[in-house]
């Protein structure tokens, strides 16, 4: 039934290319790109671009969520977020490194070695992301207080924080199949798995942050948002492995090592990516640094417009990919 769901759903994303291009006007191509290639590209790019804005929807929940505590939690959720994607940042960039790879094999008639890229990113996902996350995991109560001041957000942040920490290697995992996924043109599995991800964060945070207290549910305020996402990153890392069992396995996954050359190579198609978003990663420390010396009610506005940006720049981001 699950299999059955998702190739209905792939058949709408198909029919809704076109069709949204007809809606548009655009019916002889556009900027001297042929109307057949034009359609592949945005019949790729609908399902992308769904995932990809819902994508920051887990920081801005968390944000919205948290809101009714005050501003010193919005504030705290706003620098703890940015830190945990300065220690992801770097795994995120494995996922361009997978589609191109992957992509380049189906393209020379290879599918049953495709997903080795794939195996060879999980491998470095779980490397390097578990080293990471305990290194960063102990060292939040000395990070934090170097971006604010408030001791109502440093102790807000710093649990908040460690919880987010938790879910690094699963974010790892996710990015490269999301960059697999896209190669193989199955990228309505990235988009399906994320709405089950939001759906998990709302029902499991909304509880640990307020409290049930008829269910023994204690209120843990912030935490209990960073806990929420944590497990819903998880539960779509589980989705993934096992959709790329049941998919996957035939182009090779969990099935063909990969190779000392396999991992070189993919580190060498991740870099660039990689870098670009470790700096942009700390171009936002600095930024929330910066207004961390103007106040703690600047801080939670900053955090806001930034979630409300990147919801808007994301889907863009999500035709590029699929182009």
């Amino acid at each position: 039934a699950e299999e059955e769901a998702a190739a209905a759903a792939a058949g709408a994303s198909a029919d809704s290319g076109p069709s949204t291009l007809r809606r548009m006007g655009i019916t002889n191509g556009l900027l001297g790109v042929s109307q057949e290639r034009v359609e592949m590209v945005m019949k790729q790019a609908l399902p992308v671009m769904g995932g990809m804005a819902s994508q920051n929807v887990l920081n801005l929940a968390d944000s919205v969520m948290v809101g009714r505590l005050g501003t010193a939690a919005v504030a705290a959720v706003g620098i703890a977020s940015t830190l945990n994607f300065q220690c992801q940042a770097a795994l995120q960039g494995i996922s361009s490194g997978v589609q191109a790879m992957s992509a380049r094999r189906i393209g020379e008639g290879r599918p049953s070695v495709a997903a080795v890229p794939l195996n060879a990113a999980l491998v470095m996902c779980v490397a390097f992301g578990f080293p990471m996350a305990i290194a960063a995991f102990f060292a939040a109560p000395t990070i934090v207080p170097g971006l604010v001041s408030d001791p109502m957000v440093i102790a807000a942040a710093i649990p908040y924080l460690q919880a987010r920490l938790c879910a690094v290697p699963a974010v790892g995992i996710n990015f490269a199949f999301r960059g697999f996924w896209n190669a193989v043109q199955q990228p309505q599995i990235y988009m399906n798995t994320l709405l089950v991800m939001h759906t998990v964060n709302i029902s499991t945070s909304l509880p640990l942050i307020f409290g049930v207290p008829w269910l023994g549910i204690p209120a843990l305020g912030v935490l209990g948002a960073g806990i929420g996402t944590s497990i819903s990153v998880w539960v779509g890392t589980v989705m993934y492995l096992r959709m790329g069992w049941t998919r996957a396995r035939s182009m090779g996954f969990a099935s063909s090592i990969p190779t000392l050359n396999d991992i070189k190579v993919l580190a060498a198609q991740a870099a660039p990516s990689s870098i670009t978003n470790v700096l942009f990663a700390t171009g936002m420390t600095a930024l929330f640094w910066i207004v961390g010396h103007l106040g703690t009610a600047e801080v939670a506005a900053v955090n806001v417009l930034i979630n409300l940006m990147l919801t808007l720049v994301l889907p863009c981001m999500g035709m590029g990919l699929a182009a």
